[in-house]
Parts: structure tokens; sequence; C-alpha cells
């Protein structure tokens, strides 16, 4: 696996489009994705979530808000870096 330190210019313009978007615009999205696992487990306070591409990190954020269990995985040291850097402020 080649990893990329240097900005790249797919996840620039990923960023630059979501950076106006609030966790309430995502709330819809949100609750279709936990309405989709709940027909498959329940979703509640036990459930173990696993997001893998958090992309800007929103979906951990509401499971924390909801008090689910969330971890999420990003590869993009690109990505990791910006939200290190919204979640320290």
């Amino acid at each position: 696996m080649q990893i990329h330190h240097e900005e790249l210019s797919d996840v620039t313009r990923y960023i630059d489009n979501k950076r106006h978007l609030t966790l309430e615009d995502h709330r819809a999205t949100f609750e279709a994705y936990i309405r989709r696992i709940g027909q498959f487990k329940m979703v509640d306070r036990s459930t173990k979530l696993l997001e893998i591409g958090i992309g800007t990190g929103w979906f951990p954020i509401m499971c924390k808000a909801q008090g689910l269990s969330c971890k999420g995985l990003e590869i993009s040291p690109q990505l990791v870096g910006i939200l290190k850097h919204t979640t320290s402020a």
C-alpha cells in the first residue's frame, strides 16, 4: 500500500465540498442509516458500530450524541489531520 503524505486533490475537493455542512444537515441520513441497521440488528446503547472511511466524521459524532458507541477508521492522512484539528479545538 502506498501512503501519500502530501495533499491529494481528490481529498481537498471532498473537504471543500463538505466544509459548509453542519451536523443537522446530516440528520436525515443518520436516521436513515440507523433505521437500515435496525432492520438487521436492534440498535441501542449496547450496540457497537464501526464506520470505515469516516470522511468528515459526522457519523461517529452523531452516534456519540445519541449515546451510541461508534469507532471510525480513516486512512487518509489529510482527513485524519483535519479531524484531529477539529476535535481538539
